[in-house]
């Protein structure tokens, strides 16, 4: 979830178009664990969607997205994120979800 209690992805579609919407604009879109799964799930749903067309993916507020969020790096840092099989793989599921699309 965002700082507001909304969801950290916000699926939406118009037509055949799937939109993707990063949602923590008070982080810039900063990328947490709960938001990278999040959007692994979104993009798998794309993915197996018979009747999307395309995708867009974007951000809420003034940033597409500021890339990791610093205290998910601190964790992982210090030593402190218990579950790094689990961020492993939301990294390699997500990419190759991406590059796995067969829709622009």
């Amino acid at each position: 979830m965002s700082g507001d209690g909304q969801p950290s992805v916000i699926a939406e579609s118009l037509g055949p178009i799937r939109i993707l919407t990063l949602n923590r604009p008070e982080k810039l879109n900063a990328a947490n664990l709960e938001m990278q799964q999040r959007l692994l799930a979104h993009l798998e749903d794309v993915a197996a969607d018979g009747e999307a067309r395309a995708l867009i993916l974007t951000g809420a507020g003034r940033a597409f997205s500021a890339g990791g969020d610093r205290d998910l790096l601190r964790q992982m840092a210090e030593g402190g994120l218990a579950n790094h099989a689990e961020l492993t793989r939301v990294h390699v599921g997500t990419l190759r979800c991406l590059l796995g699309l067969e829709i622009p």
